[in-house]
C-alpha cells in the first residue's frame, strides 16, 4: 500500500498495528509528510511526527495503582487473544514486569476457550469477546465480579460502567494523548 500510493498524497498516517519491523516501508514516506499513530515504529529513524502510546509504561502504571486491589487475588491472569485483536507486545511487557516485581503468581492466556476461570483469580480481559466469557462463566456460576472473581478490561467503554455492576478498566487518556 505504501509503494503504491507514494506521491499521492499530502500527509501519510500510519497506525502501524504490528508486532514486527515496518521501518523498511515506512522509510521511504518523506519524513515531513508522516504521522505516526498509537503505536511507535521502534527502528524508524529521522524527524517526523508522532503521537502514540507507551503501552508497556501504561499498563505497568495503572497496575501499580492498583497493587492492594490485585494482591487480593490468588492469581494474576492476563487474556491476550491475538487471534481476535491486535494486542501490542508491550502491553504484556508491562503485565509481566509488573507480576515479575511483584511477586504476583500471574500467567499469559491465549484466549478465554483455552482455560477454565477459578474463584478467587483476577483476570485482565484486553478483548471484549474475553471480557463477555468472564462475565459468563460468573452468571453460570453464580459468581460475583469483583467478589469471587476479579475482572478488568482493556479499553473503556460506556457499556463497561454498567456491564456486571461496572467492570474495572485500563484505559488511555486520549484526550491528554491528543493534547
Amino acid at each position: 500500500l505504501v509503494r503504491d500510493n507514494l506521491g499521492k498524497y499530502g500527509f501519510y498516517v500510519i497506525m502501524p498495528h504490528f508486532n514486527e519491523d515496518v521501518a523498511g516501508i515506512i522509510k521511504v514516506i518523506p519524513p515531513e509528510k508522516l504521522l505516526i499513530i498509537d503505536k511507535p515504529v521502534d527502528n524508524l529513524r529521522g524527524d517526523y511526527c508522532a503521537v502514540y502510546q507507551n503501552f508497556r509504561d501504561d499498563m505497568y502504571n495503572s497496575l501499580a495503582k492498583a497493587l492492594a486491589r490485585i494482591s487480593r487475588y490468588s492469581r494474576f491472569s492476563m487474556i491476550s487473544n491475538r487471534n481476535f485483536q491486535f494486542i501490542p507486545d508491550g502491553m504484556e511487557q508491562g503485565f509481566l514486569e509488573f507480576c515479575a516485581g511483584k511477586g504476583l503468581d500471574h500467567r499469559i492466556i491465549p484466549n478465554i476457550r483455552s482455560f477454565t476461570p477459578s474463584k478467587g483469580e483476577l483476570y485482565l480481559a484486553v478483548s471484549d469477546e474475553d471480557l463477555i466469557g468472564l462475565i459468563r462463566t460468573c452468571i453460570k456460576r453464580k459468581w460475583k465480579p469483583g467478589k469471587d472473581i476479579g475482572i478488568i478490561s482493556y479499553d473503556d467503554t460506556p457499556l463497561k460502567s454498567i456491564l456486571a455492576g461496572g467492570i474495572t478498566v485500563i484505559t488511555t487518556d486520549f484526550r491528554k494523548m491528543g493534547i
